[in-house]
């Protein structure tokens, strides 16, 4: 019986009925997905318990003992718990399959695992893959294909049967894949809901590798037998990811520390996807089924490449943390784990253990003293920092890589998916975030042409209804009614109706928003992303003019740069002003024209709000 980080510590599995009677042991951990029992498959954990569906006909529950400590806990001790066994029917799937997609913890089983791929033998894996979703996405919308006849629910349940179709062999194909598909589960621009919904499954449910990969990379990496390198290596992994996995050691010096450890023929994996995934970009992007052009599949794959190879070294996701630490070394209520770059390569990775309490539990936050809705406060406002001010940002701050400390400190873990804005692109966010609050269609027209999230633009009057109709639906909601996932999915509607090309750093700034907003409610029900972020951006908006005002003002006399400022800035309230002024004449036309044209725009939350009323 395998038990990997399960939530059961040193199992007994009791026979009663069957032939079971297997011993497990292992370490209480907060990273629970499955434990495999003999003859048995399936385990997942429910509202605190453990449950199996075991062949042929076999149900096993029992009480988890688990704990919500993300890296582990100092309090972890070794517990014992009880699986009775009990013949009964199988978990039907409307109840099972809820649980939905339940991974073995050994990636052993995995074609992907053993390695030793050609080219042409990894092409095949992959086009077989695309040729079977080409035809199953061949009937989606082919309305004679539904028994009884079309609907928009079965449609809905046709989307969601192939979505988890998709994670499974996503699953079957290997690293390059989950991580494509989790980068994916933030593209609802380019993928409809229940397809996005059911790849964001594969967030925190990858299998592990043996130890024995663990210490094979990291001895040939370091170039020293495991036992002279650490006095103690845990052989369960904390967490197993997509590209690698982690494992608790202790350094000589006593210092508790995290080894980060790449998965076995990973970079040579990569190499082969990458290069079939290239292909299939160009067939997709002379699709007119996909979008064509207009989604820029091979704009989505460069994207996709950056972010893996980035992935893949360890000495960057270094450099990442670090950078990250020094952002907020001002900070007091931020905490990065230290690097230790003398056990650190490309494919080992070794970091301060920084154990902290899950942000997402607020039950365990609240037995521990701690202010919740300060909690949500500072992380909303961290990352409007990250984006605002640092424009360098986590982009996966899922509850996993998010953690709680004594004094409401936020502890930051696994910096290797990090995003960067350039300067003008950080100012025109925020000049969208201002023009977002003073209703200006026109201004988030501009600036989204500016940064070529609008192309191929013949006619801006429609683009800029569509804009203002989501505008004035969405401030005219009161604040705490409205959610950032709400407004994303009002985003890609339009997205999908007009010649939107929304980049991936933006889906990923808006996904991270998304996630954060969703933990932070279930921390504080009444907590408002727009109400930490409205006077946030106005307080940046404001800082930036009196920094221009200022550089107007300077006294340099003879200077070439003094005589530069001031005739690039002589026009500065005008061109601050104009954009309003033009914005309130062109709306005045815009509503008189509007008397007799047909709105072509889609808000969901605002559509949803409005059948609630009527």
């Amino acid at each position: 019986c395998f038990v990997g980080s399960s939530s059961i510590s040193n199992t007994f599995v009791e026979k009663k009925s069957g032939n079971f009677g297997e011993v497990c042991s292992g370490r209480s951990e907060w990273h629970c997905t499955e434990v495999c029992v003999k003859n048995g498959r399936n385990l997942k954990r429910r509202n605190g318990v453990l449950m199996v569906a075991v062949d042929p006909e076999v149900v096993v529950s029992s009480r988890s003992v688990g704990n919500t400590y993300v890296n582990g806990n100092s309090q972890n001790k070794a517990q014992k718990g009880r699986l009775s066994v009990e013949f009964g029917p199988l978990l039907e799937s409307s109840e099972f399959r809820k649980e939905k997609n339940v991974i073995p913890l050994s990636a052993d089983r995995y074609r992907w695992a053993r390695g030793g791929y050609t080219q042409i033998e990894r092409s095949f894996a992959v086009w077989s893959g695309v040729a079977q979703l080409l035809s199953k996405n061949y009937l989606l919308d082919k309305k004679w294909s539904y028994i009884g006849g079309y609907s928009e629910e079965k449609l809905s349940q046709r989307r969601r049967k192939l979505g988890a179709w998709i994670r499974e062999q996503i699953l079957e194909l290997g690293p390059t894949f989950i991580k494509l598909g989790q980068l994916f589960s933030s593209r609802g621009d380019l993928l409809p809901a229940e397809i996005v919904e059911e790849l964001s499954f594969l967030q925190d449910r990858v299998p592990a590798f043996s130890f024995t990969g663990v210490r094979n990379i990291v001895e040939a990496e370091l170039g020293a037998p495991l036992e002279s390198l650490f006095e103690s290596v845990d052989e369960i992994p904390l967490a197993a990811a997509s590209l690698g996995q982690v494992h608790r050691a202790r350094l000589f010096s006593g210092e508790e520390v995290v080894l980060k450890v790449q998965r076995p023929g990973l970079r040579e994996l990569f190499e082969l996807d990458l290069e079939a995934l290239r292909l299939v970009a160009y067939y997709l992007q002379n699709s007119k089924k996909f979008g064509g052009p207009t989604r820029d599949w091979v704009g989505i794959y460069d994207e996709c490449q950056k972010v893996l190879m980035s992935e893949i070294r360890y000495l960057k996701e270094a450099d990442n943390a670090e950078l990250f630490a020094k952002n907020f070394e001002n900070v007091r209520w931020v905490r990065v784990p230290k690097v230790f770059r003398q056990y650190t390569t490309d494919r080992v990775l070794c970091l301060q253990y920084v154990p902290g309490i899950k942000i997402s539990d607020a039950e365990t936050l609240k037995k521990e003293g701690m202010d919740v809705s300060l909690i949500a406060k500072r992380s909303s406002e961290a990352y409007l920092m990250q984006i605002l001010e640092h424009a360098y940002f986590h982009s996966d701050p899922h509850a996993g890589n998010l953690a709680v400390g004594p004094g409401e400190v936020l502890y930051y873990y696994d910096f290797g998916m990090m995003g960067s804005l350039k300067p003008n692109i950080r100012d025109s966010l925020i000049d969208i975030l201002v023009a977002v609050v003073e209703k200006d269609a026109q201004k988030v027209v501009d600036t989204m042409i500016d940064l070529e999230v609008l192309v191929n633009v013949t006619d801006r009057a429609p683009v800029r209804r569509a804009v203002q109709y989501f505008l004035d639906n969405v401030t005219s909601k009161p604040v705490k009614s409205q959610t950032v996932a709400a407004i994303g999915e009002d985003l890609y509607d339009i997205a999908r109706d007009k010649p939107f090309r929304i980049p991936a750093t933006f889906s990923f700034v808006l996904r991270a928003f998304s996630t954060l907003e969703g933990v932070n409610r279930s921390l504080d029900p009444s907590f408002s992303f727009g109400e930490v972020a409205t006077p946030y951006g106005q307080r940046l908006f404001d800082t930036r003019k009196r920094f221009l005002s200022s550089l107007q003002n300077s006294r340099e006399p003879g200077s070439v740069l003094r005589q530069l400022r001031k005739q690039t800035l002589e026009s500065l309230p005008a061109a601050l002003n104009a954009p309003s002024r033009i914005g309130r004449i062109d709306r005045t036309l815009e509503k008189l024209e509007l008397g007799d044209i047909r709105l072509n725009a889609k808000s969901s939350e605002t559509e949803r709000l409005l059948k609630t009323q009527t």
